[in-house]
């Protein structure tokens, strides 16, 4: 890919661009209010996970990740 379009889906998939039609994130489009964005704060996800949820989702990521090759520390 060209640097050109690197940059441009980058500007995209900015907090800032997707907020601008928050309806394309909705879990259940016109069900309701949940939606994939976040207000996009550091650390925003304790005010969502508590810390078990968030336990199970790290070993998710881990596991999953590990499957496609990705490896962190």
């Amino acid at each position: 890919m060209s640097e050109d379009v690197i940059q441009r889906i980058a500007h995209q998939c900015s907090i800032g661009e997707m907020a601008k039609n928050p309806e394309a994130y909705r879990v259940f489009p016109g069900v309701d209010d949940a939606s994939f964005l976040r207000n996009g704060e550091v650390g925003d996800w304790k005010n969502h996970l508590t810390p078990e949820l968030n336990e199970k989702f790290e070993q998710e990521f881990i596991a999953k990740t590990k499957e496609q090759g990705l490896v962190f520390e």
